[in-house]
């Protein structure tokens, strides 16, 4: 009797052990790759391989330079910037972090600025490719949070030629 409880009893320390184990390997295994720790970080960027890479693809590099070309005929002192994060120039009034967060990680094309640093325009070039999953649904969401900010939001397609182009350029920035 005593040998079965005893049989039983180391049975159940022993469950409990390697239950124990296998949380603490769990805990040090998401540890190891926890991406919030700045030392995991380093270690993964110093042990990876990188290269550099275009930052537009040729036909929105033609867009970036046509905006350009029109904001320098302007003479106004402003500037354009491509693949901007929404969470740089935009912020809620009032502290709303998961509105923030809706925003942050978005990025818009291009932003134009002002000569004072303010935007003033975010434009979405609109590719072939561009419709593809949730794309409607980050539009919207980067078009309501530049109109309630105050700044134009500008569409333009592959279809558009460079007076297209410059025509609703003038038509955003008059605003």
């Amino acid at each position: 009797m005593y040998d079965i409880i005893g049989y039983l009893l180391t049975l159940v320390m022993l469950v409990l052990f390697l239950r124990e184990l296998a949380k603490k390997k769990k805990r040090n295994h998401f540890q190891q790759y926890d991406l919030s720790d700045p030392n995991n970080q380093l270690r993964f960027v110093s042990n990876a391989s990188f290269k550099s890479k275009p930052l537009m693809e040729r036909k929105v590099a033609h867009v970036f330079y046509d905006i350009e070309n029109k904001l320098k005929a302007r003479d106004l002192g402003e500037r354009v910037f491509s693949e901007v994060a929404l969470g740089a120039y935009l912020n809620t009034v009032q502290r709303d972090d998961n509105a923030f967060k809706s925003i942050n990680s978005k990025r818009c094309d291009f932003l134009i600025i002002n000569r004072y640093g303010q935007p003033i325009c975010a434009v979405e070039y609109q590719g072939k490719e561009h419709y593809q999953g949730t794309a409607r649904h980050r539009d919207a969401i980067k078009a309501i949070a530049h109109e309630k900010a105050g700044v134009a939001f500008l569409e333009l397609f592959p279809e558009d030629s460079k007076d297209i182009i410059h025509a609703k350029l003038e038509r955003a920035l008059a605003a």
